[in-house]
Parts: structure tokens; sequence; C-alpha cells
């Protein structure tokens, strides 16, 4: 019943078990997975620990005990309890695998790379593990063992799409951009229709002339995948652009006008940014085309509202105005912004304030400049017209398009400044900070 998922009826015979024999620690642990199931994490992890107290030598229980115990952020013990487990049977290979993670959540990178490699020795035709394995070597900078490793899980299941996304990463990182896109184009023969493998084959085409704007559909795709871990990978890459926007906003909106403003916060994410608006808002929006993403921030009980909408098309369509908009790291997915600051001018009031963060690129807006398809620099890309679509998959703009384009738009820029705003692999992102008022004849 447990196993078919009659997780009611398998705990009252459970229970039965135990009336019956008190210290049977088979019944007592699986009691604890199913209050696991069914939520309840401290009641799973005090049932497996009684478990575990009667009869320690219970390896199985013992990783349990460690997924729970990781699931509730408890490391520190859940390592503790992998490792008892790994004493009673280390030939487990899923026991190392899930010691690796939370090593990996501790960002004690090297542990889990060794904590992997073991499972993949226990276990060497298993693709998942050497997926795992591969993406682990990849945060520590090992780039050719990754592959390596992307190389053996696809061997082994050359249908397995993970893989493929790794490996491409990385020879994107490495500027191996011929090869990146060859890994793109199986990927798509497998699946024709992944919005992610289409970005980035787009992206490995050099001398080709990026579009207008990611499409709608990769953006989606990219944060529902990462929606449940985005805050915990944003740690990871020293991600400041909330920080360092509501600074910006804390300084130009004036004591008076403190939690009266309308105020919409565009790209919004799990909603990083609204315990810093929420202090100046009346009335807070968040607008965001990740469902998942969409479905983290609701759980922070900030916003008044939140809509899923791509941004520029929400400003397009919305009949109200605003007193302030700010986007956090969401403009790094169009490259011709024009569009979007002229619908922002629309929407916003006169006198009113357009926030956000973007990637600096390195060049003048004249294609040439910005070098050539055979320059491998990890940063090049597809070159337009003051912006350029990145090998990350984001878009870079120069200083003084994005001014012109503002003026443009009926908007004078009153801060443009540089700051670090996270790390891309082992190297530091830089990138601009901007604040623009609306004309009030606009």
């Amino acid at each position: 019943m447990h196993h078919e998922g009659e997780l009611t009826k398998s705990e009252r015979l459970y229970k039965e078990v135990l009336e019956r024999e008190p210290e049977q620690t088979v019944a007592m642990q699986l009691l604890g997975v199913i209050a696991a199931q069914f939520g309840n994490l401290e009641l799973a992890i005090r049932r497996v620990r009684q478990s575990i107290t009667i009869d320690p030598n219970q390896p199985g229980a013992l990783n349990n005990l460690g997924n729970m115990l990781a699931e509730a952020e408890r490391y520190d013990e859940a390592i503790d309890a992998y490792e008892r487990s790994i004493h009673f049977e280390p030939t487990d290979p899923h026991v190392h695998l899930h010691l690796g993670h939370v090593y990996g959540y501790q960002d004690r990178h090297l542990e889990a790379v060794a904590a992997y490699k073991r499972a993949t020795e226990l276990e060497p035709r298993d693709a998942a593990l050497w997926n795992t394995l591969g993406w682990a070597l990849d945060k520590i900078g090992q780039l050719d063992d990754a592959i390596a490793a992307f190389e053996r899980a696809m061997e082994l299941d050359a249908n397995y799409i993970s893989p493929k996304d790794g490996m491409g990463k990385v020879f994107r990182q490495m500027g191996r951009l011929e090869d990146a896109l060859a890994i793109y184009q199986q990927w798509l023969a497998i699946e024709p229709d992944n919005p992610i493998a289409q970005h980035f084959a787009l992206v490995c085409r050099p001398g080709e002339a990026p579009p207008d704007r990611a499409s709608s559909s990769y953006v989606k795709q990219t944060f529902d995948v990462f929606a449940e871990r985005f805050e915990s990978l944003l740690t990871n890459l020293d991600y400041r652009a909330p920080e360092l926007l509501a600074n910006i906003i804390e300084n130009l909106v004036a004591d008076d006008d403190r939690g009266k403003l309308n105020v919409v916060d565009l790209g919004c994410g799990t909603g990083l940014c609204a315990s810093y608006l929420r202090k100046y808002a009346d009335h807070l929006v968040g607008v965001d085309l990740s469902p998942g993403m969409l479905a983290r921030a609701q759980q922070k009980e900030q916003y008044d509202e939140l809509i899923e909408s791509e941004l520029t098309e929400y400003l397009d369509a919305c009949d109200e105005t605003f007193d302030l908009m700010i986007s956090a790291d969401t403009l790094i997915y169009i490259g011709d912004l024009r569009s979007t600051f002229d619908a922002a001018a629309r929407t916003l009031r006169p006198s009113g304030t357009l926030v956000f963060s973007l990637e600096k690129l390195s060049c003048d807006p004249a294609p040439k400049s910005c070098g050539s398809p055979d320059d491998n620099a990890p940063n090049h890309g597809l070159v337009g017209d003051g912006y350029q679509l990145g090998t990350s998959g984001r878009y870079q703009h120069t200083e003084a398009c994005v001014r012109s384009w503002l003026e443009q738009s009926g908007f004078s820029t009153t801060v443009f400044t540089e700051a670090e705003v996270r790390k891309e692999g082992h190297e530091s992102v830089t990138g601009f900070l901007v604040a623009a008022h609306r004309h009030e004849a606009s």
C-alpha cells in the first residue's frame, strides 16, 4: 500500500504493527517516511531517530534520516546521518550521491565532487551519476573533467538531455562555440521545440544578427526550472542587484511619499525586491513570465497583485499608471530596449521613476569593434547596434546606447553607475545601475 501511494492506509497498518511489537524498527522508520511525505518533517525525523536508537545498524533508515534533515536544511546533521549510513553500507552509490548534494548546498564543492566520484565508481553505468558529477566539476572550474563526465553520461544514455545542457554550457565558457553548437543541435534533434536549446544554438552562431530579445518561451522555461532553488543559487553567485537598486531608490524617494506610491516590479521573480519596495508602496504589483517564480513570490505575501506576463507586453496593455518602476536583472533578456522604454514612459506618471540594472558591454556600439566571430573571449556573442547577445545567453549594452534610448523615450537619466552585480562562472560581471525620470511633458 505504501509503494502504491496509499499513505493513510499504510500508516494505519504500520501503527498496528507497532501496537503488537512496539520496537519493530522497520515499521517505526517507515512511519517516519510517511510523516515526511505528509510534510511533517519534525515528526518524520523524530520517528526515524527513534528507530535508529533501537537499532543503529540501519543504513537505509540513516539515509532516509539524512534526506529528511537535508530537506529541513539541517545540513551538518544530514552529513552525519549519511556518513553513519556509509559506515554500515559503504557500497550504496545513492548515499554518496545524497552526501554530495548536501556538500554542494554548503558550498563545499570539492567534497561534493569527491562524493560524486565515489558514486560513479560504485555504479559506473548510471548516467545520472555521471551527469551530476559533470555539473559539480563545472562548479570548481575543472572543465575538461566536466566534459569527460558529461560525455560518459551521454554514452550511457544518448537521449539524456541534462548532460547536453551541461556540456553546452561548459563549451560556451571555454569559448568553444562550434563544439557547443554541435551539442545543441544534438539536443534539438531530440527536442526540436526546446526553447533553451534553440536560444543557445542561436548564441553559438557568431556573425548572425541577434534577435531583439530572448523568446518568452526561453525565459519562462529557464526560470520555471530554477524556481524552487533560485534564491540559493543566487547566493552562490554573489547576486546584489536588488540591494544595489534599493540603495538608489532610498535616495530618490522623498520622505513624504513613502507608503504612498503605485509601484511595479517588472520581472519580479521570487520577490527579492519586494521587501525593499514595500515601504514605498501603497500598491505593489509584481510581473513575471514564470508561474513557478510567481508562486514563490506569492509565499512572501508582500505584493498586492501578481501578474503572469512578459514585462513589455504588460506595460503596453496596462491601464493604470505608476510612480515607480523597478526591473532588477530582467532587461538583460532584451536587446533592443526602445519599445520597453517607450512603454515604460507611457505607463509612468509625470516625473515617475524607472530604476533598472543591465550588464555592461565594454565596446563602441559599432559591431566591428565588439569582437569578430573568431574572437574566443567567453563574453563575445551576436552583436547588434549598441548591444550584444553574449554567450551567457544574456544581453549586454553600451552606456551610450542606453542613454540615447532613454532620452528618445522621454527620460532624464539621474543615475548611471557601474557595479559588480554577480559572478559568471568564476568571473565578476560588471553591470549598470540606472535611474531615469520621465519628463513632465512626455
